[in-house]
């Protein structure tokens, strides 16, 4: 990478993270008022218009990072991870496996290959070797839904 790829890639890098960490938040506070039973639909609609907003600014910036820097290690990773956390379970697979060929390949260089564990916010995420098909959150600040029993 030249000087000013390395440029654009933090510039994005940035705008992504800083959208992808909202879009988490935006989802933490659905749940939260979910799970409070005190919202009503005025409110709700305002919140998930605001992680719709989130979300679609943090697809654009990962599209773009994508299309620029497929080989960086932690694009792919993170917008893995995105999709992840947007349920586009599929995507984040498709992702996934071009980022384990690129390990695997070693085709990732020290410069791009800077992380195998990275932090967003309070969510640690690390590169996985198996598909986990679960929509369950690995941040303590997100609730999950309830489990449902069976009886």
């Amino acid at each position: 990478m030249d000087a000013v790829d390395r440029v654009e890639y933090k510039q994005l890098m940035k705008h992504a993270t800083i959208h992808h960490k909202e879009f988490l938040k935006q989802i933490n506070h659905i749940w939260r008022a979910l799970a409070s039973g005190k919202i009503n639909a005025k409110s709700l609609l305002i919140l998930v218009s605001r992680m719709e907003i989130a979300e679609k600014n943090s697809e654009r910036y990962y599209t773009q990072l994508y299309s620029r820097f497929p080989y960086v290690t932690k694009v792919l990773l993170q917008y893995s991870n995105f999709l992840d956390s947007s349920a586009k379970l599929e995507e984040a697979e498709e992702i996934r496996q071009d980022l384990r060929e690129i390990i695997e390949n070693g085709e990732d260089t020290e410069e791009e290959s800077e992380i195998n564990e990275i932090k967003l916010g309070s969510q640690s995420m690390k590169i996985p070797h198996k598909r986990d098909t679960s929509v369950r959150s690995t941040n303590s600040s997100i609730p999950n839904p309830p489990e449902r029993s069976n009886s």
